[in-house]
């Protein structure tokens, strides 16, 4: 993304990086930080960012477009923290690569306000020499010095100067105008240029605009203990659930509207709970084997307690039986219910998925069959036996070409799952959103292939809220370990330049049993 006069003016419209989003307006008029005061100040991809942890920095969270990366070999292909005693990251002393990325914003877009992320580097930079992690103040100052810093440009008619630390002091009350594209994620600190104040402010929009990093202090306390102990067990570091037959599905196992995730053995039926807590997953129980003998596991709440179930559904004879997240998964041992056999969606074409398709906080059963394109829809009921057979029935022929792959997702946040259909020859995706009165009526947007984008013809896609917006976007997974995913709007609408993630993972922010279970392409 170039910067443009217009851009400025718009502040907090733009979402893509720059490379990693810088959209605040820097440090003009600042002084030249030589020789650097501050030397846990630096440089990650276009943002000014702060050493807070030997190894943890201090940021925006639009700097890398509101997500929580992970595994990440490259961020936009910077991915590096740059540190410099004289300010100039052009010479830097250090540079160290960034692993992980927290984010702490609301949803994506948000400038201001929650605008923060933490970022973790493989080690501690070793240079320049007198480097202290700065800390994050406990309240904000009510009168007295200020003093903030960036690295952007210090004119805004040509956007020139940038990639050198400034400060610029001034008074708590005094706006100060001063911010320039590079500047985003800059500490403002209490206390003058040398006085190695803690921070208060962050700064995120154009003109005066920042972030307040001060409540998630306790969190990020938390946060960086448990990663810095525990996270070698991070599931998605050790190749937890790669062996045979093995598969992941992310659920929620306690309700907290969190990822957790579940390994199941698609043969013998073997299941591992993993617990995620501080956005660290890691291996917890093994559980009772479930769903043996190559039948196939979905996941959804079909009891609409916010938890996670599990049904084991056989392709064969159609039998299902479920088994409730409520005691711990605990197979047939435990509470499971074996659902009353109509044969339903047992015929060679069909294809079982789970969504919430009417709102009312349960999960749903689809057949759809990939020939036809016809569709039948088991409504859950709060009865003992959940399922009775079909209630709705659809001949639209949505999903049913040559190449195509249905996916189920709350792409536009309203509660009720939508249908998602992914050509894997061109990569085309065609949407049709699920509105009372209005249920599998066929295409409501079309996603076109453009010449450098055709999503996903090489890998499986993925679906789930990568953002934290409380609906679902869209991951590509190859074998390359290339990952690029799409943004969801919020309002169900797809762009291609909306893309995050690039050369890396994108974490799951929450989890909705219901009318959001993590689902894959198959």
């Amino acid at each position: 993304m170039r910067i443009t006069p217009l851009l400025l003016l718009l502040s907090a419209c733009a979402v893509e990086p720059e490379p990693l989003a810088s959209i605040s307006d820097d440090i003009t008029g600042g002084i030249v930080a030589n020789p650097n005061p501050r030397p846990e100040i630096g440089e990650w991809g276009g943002c000014t960012a702060t050493l807070i942890r030997p190894n943890w920095i201090l940021t925006a969270a639009h700097c890398f477009n509101w997500i929580d990366g992970r595994n990440l070999p490259s961020i936009n292909s910077i991915n590096t923290f740059s540190t410099s005693a004289t300010g100039d990251f052009g010479a830097a002393n250090a540079t160290v690569q960034v692993d992980r990325t927290f984010a702490f914003s609301r949803f994506a877009g948000e400038i201001g306000g929650d605008d923060v992320m933490l970022v973790h580097l493989v080690s501690a930079p070793t240079a320049p020499a007198g480097i202290v992690p700065a800390t994050i103040a406990t309240a904000a100052p009510t009168a007295g010095t200020v003093t903030d810093w960036g690295a952007g440009c210090n004119e805004t008619l040509h956007f020139t100067g940038g990639n050198v630390l400034r400060f610029l002091e001034s008074q708590v009350s005094t706006a100060t105008h001063a911010l320039c594209p590079g500047d985003s994620g800059g500490p403002k600190v209490i206390g003058t240029h040398v006085a190695r104040g803690a921070i208060y402010q962050i700064n995120s929009g154009f003109d005066n605009g920042f972030s307040n990093p001060i409540p998630w202090r306790t969190t990020i306390d938390r946060l960086i203990a448990d990663w810095d102990t525990n996270g070698w067990a991070d599931i998605y570091m050790n190749r937890w659930c790669t062996g045979p037959n093995e598969r992941r599905f992310e659920i929620d196992a306690d309700g907290d509207g969190q990822p957790d995730a579940l390994c199941w053995n698609s043969m013998t039926g073997a299941e591992q709970l993993g617990v995620g807590v501080n956005r660290l997953i890691r291996p917890s129980a093994v559980l009772p084997t479930f769903c043996t003998g190559g039948r196939e596991l979905l996941t959804g709440d079909f009891d609409g307690d916010h938890i996670t179930d599990l049904l084991c559904h056989d392709r064969t004879t159609g039998a299902n039986f479920i088994d409730f997240g409520r005691d711990g998964y605990n197979g047939f041992g435990g509470t499971t219910i074996a659902v009353p056999n109509f044969g339903w969606c047992s015929h060679p074409t069909g294809q079982l998925h789970t969504g919430d398709f009417n709102g009312d906080g349960r999960t749903d059963l689809l057949c759809h069959d990939t020939q036809t394109g016809h569709k039948w829809l088991d409504y859950a009921a709060n009865t003992t036996t959940i399922f009775a057979g079909t209630d709705y029935e659809s001949t639209n022929n949505f999903c049913s070409h040559v190449g195509a792959k249905l996916l189920v997702g709350d792409v536009d946040g309203n509660g009720m799952s939508d249908l998602i259909c992914h050509t894997t020859t061109t990569g085309q995706l065609h949407f049709d959103r699920t509105f009372a009165g209005d249920l599998f009526h066929g295409v409501d947007e079309t996603l076109d292939p453009t010449v450098n984008a055709h999503f996903c013809t090489a890998g499986r896609v993925e679906v789930g809220d990568y953002q934290g917006l409380g609906n679902s976007s869209l991951k590509c997974v190859t074998s390359t370990g290339s990952w690029t995913s799409l943004f969801a709007d919020g309002y169900g609408n797809f762009s291609y330049d909306r893309m995050f993630g690039f050369n890396g993972d994108v974490a799951q922010r929450t989890v909705n049993a219901a009318s959001r279970p993590w689902s894959y392409e198959r």
